[in-house]
Formats: structure tokens, C-alpha cells, sequence
């Protein structure tokens, strides 16, 4: 639409925000914020023993709205290490970002 303005950086948004106050004299307009959501996971430590060898099949999902990212599953541990694995998404303002560690056979 001929009304949307792209802003990719927050002083874009600064600048946006400051030209918008002095030519106009209404309030700011709502604004609907997308963004590229990078995470980045390192470890669980103290899992819930969750089989019979007193370990656990762990893996980390996180979810936006109706996108999600997950781990590669690390056998047989209480403390996995992934070392870094990034995942990303795209989601909007007002969505919740849930990350939860898993045992992999819930």
C-alpha cells in the first residue's frame, strides 16, 4: 500500500519518528513492527532425569506466533551443550516468544 514505510534499523525508526513530529501536529501513528528474530543456543543445564539410565534426550524449540525453530536432539544427557545453533523467523509486535527444553520422547 502507498501509506507503508519499510524501516530496517532502529534509527531509521528514530529518524522516522522525529520527521513525523515536526510536520505533523497529530499523534504518531500505530505502528505495526515486523523483525528478524536470530536465536541462539548454547546449553540446558539440570535436566529432569526423564528415562530409565537417569539421563535425558533433550532438545530446545522455540516458537513465535505460528513459526518455531528447533534443536538437534542431544542423547543421553542432563546438561547438553549445543555449542551455537541458530535459528530465525520472521513474527510481528504482540507475539510471545516461548522457548522450552525438551525431553525428545514427550
Amino acid at each position: 500500500a502507498d501509506d507503508e514505510i519499510q524501516i530496517d534499523s532502529t534509527e531509521g525508526l528514530n529518524f522516522f519518528l522525529a520527521e513525523w513530529k515536526t510536520r505533523h501536529e497529530t499523534a504518531v501513528p500505530r505502528l505495526l513492527l515486523r523483525a528478524h528474530l536470530r536465536i541462539t543456543i548454547y546449553a540446558c543445564i539440570q535436566l529432569p532425569k526423564t528415562d530409565k539410565a537417569g539421563t535425558c534426550d533433550a532438545y530446545v524449540k522455540a516458537v513465535v506466533g505460528t513459526q518455531f525453530a528447533a534443536s538437534d536432539v542431544k542423547f543421553r544427557s542432563l546438561n547438553p551443550s549445543w555449542g551455537v545453533q541458530q535459528g530465525g523467523g520472521r513474527g510481528s509486535t504482540g507475539q510471545t516468544l516461548l522457548i522450552d527444553c525438551r525431553n525428545a520422547k514427550d
